[in-house]
């Protein structure tokens, strides 16, 4: 009965690999790409870039939308203060907020309201 069974087992072909990458669901890089550019990390990577580059260039774009329209830099100067001083602020409820959430949540919650801001200040 033993020698039935190892042969039974020996005609089966082993099951297929999970699929990887955008029709899978493991989440993991499609092939020939780098194991770092998984699916999740191109979104993580792109979403990042997009907030890093707006926090880069909002100083520079308030600043010179004040001078150019005839603000001294005094004006420029409490600019740049009342840009950095909600962070200043809010990030002491930052950590009670990344103690309820999921880290996954948190940067999402925060890099919408980051386009919010930003979007809005730019229409005003």
């Amino acid at each position: 009965m033993e020698e039935r069974l190892a042969e039974h087992a020996a005609a089966q072909p082993p099951p297929p690999p999970p699929k990887d990458g955008p029709g899978g669901s493991g989440g993991g890089p499609s092939a020939g790409e780098p194991a770092i550019w998984s699916r999740n990390f191109k979104f993580y990577f792109v979403g990042r870039s997009a907030g890093l580059l707006s926090w880069a260039m909002l100083p520079v774009a308030v600043a010179a939308g004040l001078l150019i329209d005839g603000y001294g830099l005094e004006t420029a100067g409490y600019s740049m203060a009342f840009l950095v001083a909600p962070f200043a602020g809010l990030v002491l409820f930052g950590g009670v907020l990344a103690d309820r959430f999921t880290a996954r949540r948190m940067m999402i919650i925060a890099d919408l309201a980051n386009l919010t801001a930003h979007v809005l200040l730019a229409l005003l």
